[in-house]
């Protein structure tokens, strides 16, 4: 992670001011860093694990986080695993920390607030 990244991740995280930028940018520019706050509040209905969070986490998670990981990363292959980490992953969606941005995985604004209602809606199986 350049020096660049670093700063601008500490500058917004101690500011808490929102940078008009989004997760999904080019995953090469340091700028495409987003500190908005995420949504409190539970939508109407909470996201299907099976139909839409089981799919967000295996395209943008389970490439690390998989049980046996010599890497120690915890595993995220289902719902209890994730709602056990759920104040974590919370936090890296806030800022945009995971996937890491030196991988090749971008994760979208959309999958982002999709993952995280599902979280404040208290992680239901399904």
């Amino acid at each position: 992670m350049s020096r660049h990244t670093l700063r601008t991740i500490a500058v917004c995280a101690l500011a808490a001011v929102p940078l008009p930028v989004a997760c999904n940018d080019d995953p090469a520019e340091p700028a495409a860093l987003v500190c908005t706050p995420l949504p409190t509040d539970c939508p109407d209905e909470a996201p299907s694990y099976a139909n839409v969070v089981a799919p967000i986490v295996e395209n943008n998670c389970s490439q690390c986080h998989y049980p046996g990981n010599p890497d120690g990363n915890w595993p995220l292959n289902d719902p209890i695993d994730i709602a056990d980490w759920s104040a974590s992953i919370q936090l890296s969606l806030a800022d945009c920390l995971m996937p890491p941005r030196d991988s090749d995985l971008i994760m979208t604004d959309t999958d982002r607030q999709t993952l995280n209602a599902w979280i404040v809606c208290g992680a239901p199986d399904n």
